[in-house]
């Protein structure tokens, strides 16, 4: 009884592990898109740095997503 109770929790926490990761995933995408839509609204020099901030954003959560896979997995 002991080792299937293991096994599922085990299990329930790969699961949680790739939730986080598709959600650091998902909020990349989302940043890096809206710095797209910032870009292409805003000619000015304001929206062109605020696009690309939201873009070098959106970059470090998709490898802190990336960076998370290894670093939990045992």
């Amino acid at each position: 009884m002991k080792k299937s109770v293991d096994r599922l929790s085990l299990e329930r926490t790969e699961l949680a592990r790739e939730r986080t990761m598709l959600a650091y995933f998902r909020t990349a995408f989302t940043i890096f898109v809206f710095g797209f839509v910032i870009m292409k609204l805003f000619l000015s020099d304001i929206g062109y740095y605020t696009g690309l901030g939201s873009i070098i954003i959106g970059v470090i959560f998709f490898l802190m997503g990336l960076r998370y896979i290894p670093h939990h997995r045992k």
